[in-house]
This record gives C-alpha cells, structure tokens and sequence, in this order.
C-alpha cells in the first residue's frame, strides 16, 4: 500500500509543468546540493541505513566522476554488529575523470557529520590490480588489495594510508556511465580505493554527513561537498 501511494505521489508530481524535482530511491540518497528543506514520504523503521548505499556516478564540474559503495554494517551501532573493524568507516570509491590532469588531495579530504557536529580526517587507501582467481574472471587484474596482505595474519595493510599529498586521476574518453557495473574493478583508468575515516560509524543522526574532496589542476585546489542523508525516502519540487 505504501509503494502504491508513493508511486500515486510521485507520478501526481511529474505531471507538473517547469517543475525541477529531486527523487531518491531508498535508503540510497546523495547530491551536490543542500536539500534539507525535503519533504519525506514514508516512515523510517530504523535507525540509519540496513542495506549496501551503492551511489550512482557522479559528475563535478571539474568533469571528476566518482563513485561510492559503503556497506550496510558501517550503518547499524557498534554493539550491535559487535565487530570492531566496522567502528572505523571504510568507504569504497571509484574515481575517474573527463579531462586530464587532475589530482586529488589525500591529504585534506574532510567528513562532516553535522548533526552530531564532528568533523574528521578522511583517509586515502589506494587498492592496486592484481590476477583475480574467482573463475568468473580468472587471470584478469582486478581492484583489490595485494593477495600477500590478505592472507597474512597482519591487517595492519588496511590502514597503510596514501602518505604523499596528492594521487593522480586516470583520464579515460567515454563517460563513466556508459561502463557496465561489473567492470568498475577491472578498468584501468579508474582510480579504486577506501576513503577511511577513523572512530566513526553512520547509525542514526550520524549518517547526515557531508564529504569535502578536494582536487588539483595546474596548481589550483578546488573543493567539492558531496551530501548524504540516510533517509527511506524523500522527494520535493521546486
């Protein structure tokens, strides 16, 4: 019943002429812009996010495009997973660019979870390609870390963070968007790692966060804040 009156809602929406609106699906929201004024539909049974958020790609206007995958677990309390590798955030992005020359600044990317009011640093963890052995795939590089470290006993390689101040975008020709899902780990010109913030997890109030990257071209540092909203579901019209 529910699903029938959003989609009576939404649909009662599009009709409208010269509207711009925002539609997220659920409990997967993102933007450039601040949409904090939203109208909800639908009631939030929990407390942060219970599913994978797997961003669609977006595009800056420095044409970077970049991709997130966090994983549900970082959304529930530490208690209740009851794991202490998911009290340090771990963010999985995928990052490629339209035009050359970009690098992005992994020394001052910064994580605002502004209801709780926290800022923290954001870490830099760079995956590398390597000979996968799933037989799907066998043979070809993929993203991920080096085969060594896994199946060592240390995990101490998991916060072995990118030290220089900068790390280079690979530039590919055709959009981002136009590469099928499945070959995100396989394509050499995009950029795959963890963006790692340390002492933090999303439950509740603290999924409402922003992430400032930070980019270089011919020198200059520009800035961008990408916004999250753990929300089930939220849709408005301007």
């Amino acid at each position: 019943m529910r699903m029938i009156t959003r989609c009576l809602v939404i649909s009662m929406i599009l009709m409208l002429n010269g509207c711009a609106y925002y539609s997220y699906g659920t409990r997967s929201v993102y933007g450039l812009t601040n949409v904090e004024t939203t109208e909800y539909l639908g009631h939030v049974q929990y407390q942060g996010l219970d599913s994978p958020i797997f961003s669609p790609i977006i595009t800056l206007d420095n044409w970077v495009q970049v991709r997130f995958l966090i994983s549900g677990l970082y959304n529930s309390p530490i208690k209740e997973n009851k794991s202490e590798y998911f009290y340090n955030l771990r963010m999985e992005v995928f990052i490629t660019s339209l035009r050359e020359g970009i690098r992005l600044d992994t020394q001052h990317m910064v994580m605002d979870q502004y209801r709780i009011g926290k800022q923290s640093k954001v870490n830099f963890l760079e995956m590398k390609r390597y000979p996968s052995k799933a037989k799907s795939d066998y043979g070809i590089d993929v993203c991920m870390y080096s085969p060594e470290d896994i199946q060592g006993n240390s995990s101490d390689f998991f916060y072995d963070f990118h030290k220089g101040e900068s790390i280079a975008i690979p530039y590919r020709q055709v959009d981002f968007n136009l590469l099928p899902t499945n070959l995100l780990d396989i394509d050499p010109n995009i950029l795959c790692g963890d963006l790692v913030v340390m002492n933090t997890n999303l439950a509740g109030e603290q999924g409402f966060f922003t992430l400032t990257l930070p980019f270089i071209e011919e020198g200059e540092t520009t800035e961008y804040t990408i916004y999250f909203y753990p929300v089930e579901y939220r849709i408005t019209v301007k």
